[in-house]
């Protein structure tokens, strides 16, 4: 039996089939093979152990040793280093060192040999076998004399380029009689520059070509980025059928896939191998429901995957809850759940039995998902956790996987049994065969989920028994271990495409062209020098050779030319300056080819944005012609939207049952908005994601302030500042667990401190001016109603206030804000404060008087007014203008406003008002003479979900 050998085949090679050879393979796949032609039983696969195991070792080791040279590394990380002491003696065993103890020996190398003996001695830890054992095996069972089928192994890598311990196995395999022989070396070109790279890479004499002029065997293709490049070749391939060179994708970088797909040109299948896929991300994520304090960014994730073990209609909602108040249990959070409860309940009573039992079933599950999930104890992040907590999540997370893995199954029986019949249209044919690639592409993550839990599940079964529990960081390091990519296709294999391979010395055979797409630098990090100089000297005293950092860049060396010198006809070099937005610096072998050529590589290199200009590509290439399209400017917006005149205003642009003020301030100044948002119904997707630090705190302060003002409703007394602080540090806490539980992260310590300081100071300002100036409350977050020109109008209002002075009812309004000081400063001298007129005027105990009205900046602790008759402490803003008399006239043009929309409406007509249009309703609003109506803003609204809509149209 002949095998063709190379550390780099064990994926694609090229060519695939070679006559003469039976078997091509990498060293996992000889290994494997040996295996089972020696009769020695493959392992079972729990490699990933070794790390624990060994740390366990190491951790026995120093109850002794408390002096170890890796002592102080073990204390900052035990798995790394764990990692770290495990490659080097896993490198030494397949060397075949004895671990013998001696004396005058290195300490390093003392302290190794004692960690083996330790290993050998005791029984509760044994480690897990991996390559090393493995290859240690086959290669003994070789040495016994046991028979096996190779004859010849040709070897890809020169034999000296190989790593030692497999230089002693193919000097064993000789001493058996089996042919080691190097793949034959291919000669350089003559009379080509291709042949004078390939004679300078091998160090050889470089024959004469032509130094004038490139001759066409190298072309250098460069472009801005691979998207582009990856673009222009496609359609030059769409164009030249004939065109199908050997590709070399390096990391596999799908960009040439994908360009060649949107062609329609055949898939060359390449996999994409990612830890992002949604399924891999549950893993890491699901121990966030047993640490205090919560994570509510890794919750929001977790809820926002698309297969988890929750129900997806009960996960939306707490996400959103989530979303909007960073916590578990708060008041939406169980509002947002009895929505759930009650939407599935609808749906069973609306349909027939079977599907009703269905649903019934669906809402059970998702209780008790429910249940174990958020319904479970959690412990401080810095102390231990049980095991068996993290036993019992991790096996409900297996069970589940595996439950959908025979879902998955019964639906491709299902497909099966429809493509197995014979009299299917091919239509319906190719229908199933997609939906079977779907279901597989979905089933092999969560195939691979429920694999990586049973493992994480053994890796905490292996923990030492006297260990109490498993640390935050650890237990990262843990699931870090197990949690491997899933390389997925994303379209598999098509028949026809180019050949193509993803290493370069995968190459094995003479190609006539090669297009090696991104030449850029591979930057493969080789490491460090893991042995002193003097345990290398008292190794090899020993026989023992270890391979050095210079014998591994010198085989990267060889392994990196092989493409090149495999050519025999045409190199294309792809060389992009960007790849995937990163600047990427050329391939190590650019420097040789500029030594080489010098100013004629010049020549050899065409820009791809500017290929139309260059005959030279023009000789190999069927170029495509691009073509210029004319620009169609737009013409100048239209200010309305014409929908035609709806009698009695009864049709579409009709007046709403009940308005709130943000809906006032929508129909007063861009009606479009009022319009899309109200009677379209146009609302933009939510996107879950945590609030922001000022909306979190704005929130905070708020829920804070409603209890605080309900508790002097119900307990009327006078506040000290001692009792108010003693309250805020009894509730407080309770609502950032709930809804704010970002600043119980670590790192927000500091934050978290400095926001309950501000609370407590500006909670103390805004009461002691109530108790001050005389005013009571009289409610929180009070419902508000009125009319405006007969419309019915709703609100909210913060804080209502009241008081007797001289005999006479007063009350007072204020709107609590986080920030914008300035804004609202400005808001109230530019008379724009639309929302505490409203409130004024509905809030007023008599006709004549209205309610005073304020903002208050809950970050800053200020009161803002008009005047100071209801707070002495607040900032002014217009003392010298009557408030009752402003408030009057804006409520006034408030009215004017509101008739002359509704008046717009009714005649089809939908203002559009941006900086686009302005100008040109300016002109109309003077012509029609209209006077006394709020002042029009001027911009482009802020934070306007239809933009995107009002701005092009014409």
């Amino acid at each position: 039996m002949i095998v063709r050998f190379g550390l780099s085949l064990q994926e694609q090679i090229f060519p695939l089939w070679e006559e003469g050879i039976d078997y091509s393979c990498g060293p996992q796949q000889l290994i494997e093979f040996l295996e089972e032609q020696l009769g020695i039983g493959y392992p079972d696969n729990k490699a990933f152990l070794r790390v624990e195991q060994y740390r366990q070792l190491l951790a026995l080791y120093l109850e002794k040793n408390k002096e170890a040279f890796f002592a102080a590394s073990f204390s900052a990380d035990p798995l790394a280093t764990a990692q770290a002491l495990l490659d080097r003696r896993d490198e030494l065993y397949l060397s075949s060192w004895d671990f013998a103890i001696r004396t005058q020996m290195p300490s390093r190398l003392r302290t190794l040999a004692e960690l083996e003996r330790l290993l050998q001695r005791q029984e509760e830890i044994q480690l897990a076998p991996a390559f090393a054992e493995r290859f240690r095996q086959v290669f003994s069972y070789i040495e016994k004399g046991r028979k096996q089928p190779i004859s010849k192994l040709l070897l890809q890598e020169a034999e000296a380029l190989w790593p030692p311990y497999w230089q002693r196995f193919f000097e064993l395999m000789k001493q058996e009689d089996v042919v080691i022989e190097n793949l034959d070396q291919p000669q350089p070109l003559a009379n080509k520059q291709l042949g004078q790279l390939q004679a300078r890479l091998l160090g050889q004499e470089i024959p004469k070509a032509n130094t004038e002029k490139a001759d066409g065997s190298i072309l250098v293709l460069k472009a801005e980025s691979e998207a582009y490049a990856a673009a222009y070749l496609a359609k030059l391939f769409a164009q030249m059928p004939n065109l199908k060179p050997l590709c070399l994708l390096s990391n596999k970088n799908r960009a040439l896939d994908n360009a060649l797909v949107q062609e329609g040109l055949p898939s060359f299948g390449v996999e994409s191998a990612s830890l992002a896929r949604p399924s891999l991300q549950i893993l890491k994520l699901i121990s966030s429901f047993l640490w205090q304090p919560l994570n509510p960014y890794r919750l929001l994730e977790f809820l926002s995957l698309p297969n988890i073990p929750l129900h997806k209609g009960l996960a939306v909602k707490l996400a959103e809850s989530i979303s909007a108040k960073p916590g578990l249990f708060s008041a939406l959070w169980f509002r947002k759940k009895e929505e759930f409860v009650q939407d599935m309940k609808a749906q069973i009573e609306r349909a027939g039995p079977r599907i009703a039992k269905k649903l019934e079933a669906e809402l059970a599950q998702a209780e008790k998902d429910y249940s174990f999930w958020f319904e479970r104890r959690r412990y401080d992040s810095r102390q231990l956790l049980p095991v068996r907590e993290l036993v019992e999540i991790f096996d409900y997370l297996r069970l589940w996987a595996l439950k959908l893995v025979d879902e998955q199954k019964k639906q491709l029986d299902k497909i099966d049994k429809k493509l197995n019949k014979s009299d299917l249209e091919e239509a319906k044919e190719q229908q199933l065969e997609r939906q079977r690639e779907e279901v597989l592409a979905a089933q092999k993550p969560i195939l691979r989920l429920y694999e990586q839990a049973g493992r994480l599940l053994l890796l905490l079964q292996s923990l030492a028994k006297k260990e109490q529990g498993v640390g935050y960081l650890q237990l990262e390091r843990l699931v870090k271990q197990v949690n491997q990519a899933v390389a997925i296709p994303f379209r598999p294999s098509e028949l026809g495409h180019a050949p193509f391979v993803y290493e370069p010395a995968a190459i094995v055979g003479d190609s006539p062209q090669l297009l090696w797409w991104n030449f850029v630098d591979p930057q493969r990090n080789i490491g460090f020098e893991r042995w002193y100089k003097q345990e290398r000297a008292y190794l090899e005293k020993r026989a023992i050779e270890l391979e050095t950092l210079s014998q591994i860049n010198l085989r990267n060396i060889w392994q990196r030319i092989r493409p090149i010198l495999y050519c025999r006809e045409q190199l294309i070099l792809v060389l992009p300056h960007k790849v995937e937005g990163r600047e990427q610096h050329p391939h190590p072998l650019w420097g040789d080819m500029q030594a080489l050529f010098g100013d004629l590589l010049d020549s050899f290199s065409i820009q791809l944005e500017e290929a139309k200009s260059s005959s030279y590509f023009q000789q190999y290439f069927e170029l495509a012609q691009e073509e210029k399209l004319r620009p169609s400017p737009l013409k100048s917006p239209s200010p309305y939207i014409r929908l035609g005149q709806q009698e009695g205003g009864a049709g579409l642009l009709s007046e709403r049952k009940n308005e709130s003020f943000s809906s006032l301030d929508k129909l007063f100044y861009y009606p479009y908005q009022w319009v899309f948002r109200y009677l379209i119904g146009l609302n933009k997707s939510s996107i879950l994601q945590v609030s922001s630090e000022n909306r979190l705190k704005g929130n905070l302060s708020h829920v804070l302030f409603e209890r605080l003002f309900d508790l002097m409703v119900e307990e009327p007394k006078t506040w000290s500042k001692t009792e108010l602080e003693t309250w805020i540090d009894k509730t407080l806490p309770t609502i950032i667990e709930r809804e704010g539980a970002v600043l119980l992260m670590y790192g927000k310590e500091a934050d978290r401190i400095s926001f309950i300081n501000k609370m407590k100071f500006s909670a103390w300002t805004l009461i002691s001016a109530i108790q001050r100036n005389g005013w009571s409350v009289k409610a929180s977050e009070m419902a508000v109603e009125g009319e405006l020109c007969g419309q019915k109008i709703k609100g909210i209002a913060d804080l209502v206030l009241y008081r007797e002075r001289n005999g006479q009812a007063e009350t007072a309004v204020l709107d609590l804000k986080w920030k914008g000081k300035s804004f609202y400063r400005q808001s109230l001298q530019n008379n724009d404060d639309l929302q505490l007129v409203v409130y004024a005027k509905f809030l007023s105990e008599q006709e004549e008087q209205w309610a005073h009205s304020g903002y208050y900046i809950i970050s800053e602790g200020i009161i803002l007014s008009r005047n100071n008759q209801a707070f002495a402490e607040a900032e002014a803003v217009s003392p010298e203008i009557d408030a009752v008399q402003q408030q009057s006239k804006t409520w006034q043009e408030m009215e004017n406003t509101y008739l002359w929309r509704m008046q717009q409406l009714q005649e089809g007509e939908v203002e559009l008002r941006n900086e686009h249009t302005q100008s040109a309703l300016e002109e109309i609003l003077e012509s029609e003479g209209l006077l006394d109506l709020l002042e029009m803003r001027q911009a482009s609204a802020k934070y306007d979900i239809y933009r995107v809509l009002v701005q092009p149209m014409a």
